[in-house]
């Protein structure tokens, strides 16, 4: 194993996560919250994640766990989640659970959530309103110093251990808390968050934010804008009094908390760190509180680019239908995508890599996957040419084709050179009633991507016909997915296909199969499972 700090390697359009000195895409999943909170689980996920080809997972380190007395702590599941992922020959995400998971804080340990005084409990308007007191789950405020301070010496516990314990950096990222915001309330109402709402807004926010907001944007600029576009006030009078102003108002105080861990984690060992989000807003939620108030949602991702320098990238949790959509609002020119959680889909993952250059890609409760699924098989074939994909990523030589089920072609470009991408069954099957043949196609059959489970989130294997295709050369492209077949047009020029060669990646390295012509040309992969093919053009200058 390679001694090399995992670092990011920016550039203008995203990232590359490096990895023992070379670029590294993460392929794999998120286990379910308690798997990772005995050893016994950890070894039973982490073996079914390796039998479902993946390359990483995300664990979690719950507070609660970690420091079950103030002062003292334990890291005996830390260290069972190391050995055990370097046993399956896995790297490992770490999620710290701290005293925020998904807009909760039962993962914060008993001495914290049992001293009201000491550490402030959030305070809804609702409950602010009626004089009563929250019930169920506890939710403390972001506005205690008094929790920061001691979330913030566990967390700087935690990379001090992995510092001296994990000298060959399995643990290659680390997740500062999770969908970390409130719900059911716009704001906090607690006296310290009363406090900071009547209290002057940072001038190095306001400093900031003409030079800072990119066009995506929006409800930052427009919310300010409707105040008066002041330098200087309270946050009401500097951004009025409306839900929008009360999710800028959270996302700074929850963002500078959230800095405040990761610059800390980082002065003990400076991983790659970033925040996951709660989408919002979203369908049936439409504004702060019925998602995470003060989360990074897609509102206030300057807000936490402007408060929280330490962090590396924010996140989204994509569970939606509108995931292509969710992807372009991540993959932001100041933001490296990457995807830590959602559902077994992958079409999306092909997409997210090809048009994003995400760094990895990760679905929720990956243990639940089913041996020999869809996405495994993606795993298998993606996995063998990371850095190949990872260096085309960087390049700007990598483009996706993701198809609907209706949908017979699309087209991308490569400078000048159009590569329009059909769908091969439907191009098959028209071949076959123009020749006349009988012969039988069969359809693509989409089954679960799932074990048989009680409960489980809805996944089955994508119908689409997706790919990555990659220009290796002017004449030279690599092509990987499903059901995708190619032509190609230049202007002034007449594009002939000379050669098209079936083949795999083995550890970066290509390795060449069958050679396909003739009536085998109609389907340059596989039209029902993942292949390769490279793909050789003749470019004729058309005559005056």
């Amino acid at each position: 194993m390679g001694m090399t700090l995992p670092t990011l390697d920016r550039y203008p359009h995203g990232a590359n996560l490096i990895i023992d000195g070379q670029p590294t895409i993460l392929l794999g999943g998120q286990v379910h919250n308690s798997s990772t909170s005995c050893e016994e689980s950890i070894i039973a996920t982490f073996e079914k994640a390796n039998k479902l080809n993946y390359n990483f997972v995300i664990g979690s380190i719950s507070w609660l766990q970690f420091e079950p007395i103030e002062g003292q702590f334990d890291f005996a599941l830390l260290e069972s989640q190391i050995h055990i992922a370097q046993e399956q020959n896995l790297k490992l995400v770490l999620i710290w659970f701290g005293a925020y998971k998904n807009a909760g804080s039962t993962y914060a340990p008993s001495w914290v959530r049992n001293n009201k005084d000491r550490f402030a409990r959030a305070v809804s308007k609702q409950q602010q309103d009626s004089g009563r007191p929250s019930q169920g789950n506890a939710v403390l405020s972001v506005f205690s110093e008094n929790l920061k301070l001691a979330d913030m010496t566990a967390f700087q516990q935690l990379l001090r251990h992995l510092a001296d314990f994990d000298k060959n950096h399995t643990v290659v990222m680390v997740q500062v808390e999770n969908e970390a915001g409130l719900l059911g309330s716009s704001r906090d109402y607690s006296q310290p968050a009363e406090d900071a709402w009547t209290s002057q807004v940072p001038a190095g926010l306001l400093s900031s934010l003409e030079q800072a907001l990119l066009p995506a944007d929006q409800v930052v600029r427009d919310t300010w804008a409707s105040a008066g576009s002041l330098k200087a006030g309270t946050w009401s009078e500097v951004f009025g009094d409306s839900w929008q102003a009360h999710e800028i108002f959270m996302a700074w105080h929850f963002a500078t908390y959230i800095e405040a861990l990761a610059k800390a984690g980082k002065a003990e060992k400076a991983l790659p760190m970033y925040a996951n989000a709660w989408l919002g807003p979203q369908a049936g939620q439409d504004q702060a509180g019925q998602w995470p108030s003060g989360g990074p949602s897609q509102n206030v991702i300057a807000i936490y680019k402007l408060a929280a320098p330490s962090l590396d990238f924010v996140s989204p949790d994509i569970y939606v239908e509108t995931a292509v959509e969710q992807m372009a609002i991540y993959g932001r020119s100041d933001n490296a995508l990457f995807i830590p959680e959602s559902r077994h889909n992958t079409g999306n993952l092909f997409w997210s890599l090809a048009n994003h250059a995400a760094v990895g890609y990760a679905v929720f409760g990956g243990e639940d996957g089913r041996v020999g699924n869809q996405l495994s098989e993606a795993y298998a074939v993606l996995g063998q040419a990371d850095q190949v994909i990872a260096t085309a990523q960087k390049a700007g030589t990598i483009r996706p084709i993701l198809l609907e089920d209706a949908q017979l072609e699309t087209a991308v470009n490569f400078g000048n050179m159009t590569v329009k991408a059909s769908n091969s069954r439907a191009k098959l099957k028209r071949f076959v009633e123009f020749a006349g043949l009988d012969l039988e196609i069969r359809d693509f059959q989409a089954i679960s991507e799932l074990e048989d489970l009680a409960v489980k989130i809805p996944s089955n294997s994508d119908s689409r016909p997706f790919a990555l295709i990659i220009q290796e050369s002017p004449t030279e492209f690599l092509l990987l997915g499903k059901g995708v077949n190619l032509d190609f047009e230049m202007p002034g020029s007449t594009v002939e296909i000379d050669n098209v060669e079936e083949g795999y990646f083995s550890d970066n390295v290509w390795v060449p199969r069958r050679n396909l012509n003739g009536d085998e040309r109609l389907n340059f992969l596989p039209l029902n499972t993942i292949g390769c093919a490279k793909v050789r053009v003749l470019i004729f200058a058309e005559s005056a």
